[in-house]
């Protein structure tokens, strides 16, 4: 059984810690894509893809014409075909 400031460490500390550590990447991802968004208006494109960053890979954004937009990414063995 735990102990009161067992407890309390697990509700005063770790919780919002990793509350805060949630939001802050829930926040990050956000505007990501919103940069995304924007440059690829801002220079003509019909679309954009964002991709997030994984264990392996790094944030991508990709501007797409009309013609790319109208595809569907697939995946293919656990990566992106683009």
């Amino acid at each position: 059984m735990p102990t009161g400031l067992e407890i309390w460490i697990l509700k005063w500390i770790v919780a919002p810690f990793i509350a805060v550590i949630l939001l802050v990447s829930f926040i990050g991802n956000s505007n990501s894509i919103n940069r995304c968004e924007a440059r690829c208006t801002e220079r003509g494109y019909a679309d954009f893809r964002h991709v997030g960053s994984g264990v392996m890979t790094r944030r991508a954004c990709y501007c797409l014409t009309e013609e790319e937009s109208k595809e569907k990414p697939s995946f293919n063995s656990g990566t992106l075909q683009r």
